[in-house]
């Protein structure tokens, strides 16, 4: 089951990209005219989108590619890349928010400043209760 994080991994321009190109309807180069862009950032729109899918199907719930990319970077930097080690890490205090900075802690240390909503993403994401 996926988090209401990303219920759609692929946003609409990705999802449209990956269909077009999948279908093989439509050449790159057409896609590109349609969208406004040149083919090279079609063709990196498409590796993306297969990417991100390609992770969700090796992954399943544990995949990165669930998570906004400031939450991602959080949990690369930090080498705790799944769900259960994330929730063991806040459960256990180690990961933390700080409301009075508006950061991200581990094991007391400021990591950075983020938005709470980057905390909420990375906080759900663990299987921790939705943060309001």
């Amino acid at each position: 089951m996926l988090t209401n994080l990303h219920e759609q991994p692929l946003n609409e321009v990705e999802e449209m990209v990956f269909r077009l190109c999948e279908a093989g309807k439509l050449t790159p180069l057409e896609i590109a005219r349609q969208l406004e862009v040149s083919h090279e950032r079609v063709r990196q729109i498409y590796q993306a989108a297969r990417d991100k899918l390609n992770d969700i199907v090796e992954h399943g719930e544990d995949a990165l590619s669930l998570l906004p990319s400031r939450a991602r970077r959080i949990v690369v930097d930090l080498k705790i890349p799944s769900r259960s080690l994330v929730r063991s890490a806040i459960e256990s205090g180690r990961l933390s928010w700080n409301k009075g900075f508006g950061s991200i802690h581990w094991d007391g240390v400021m990591l950075r400043r983020v938005s709470h909503k980057t905390w909420a993403a990375l906080y759900e994401w663990a299987g921790r209760p939705t943060l309001t």
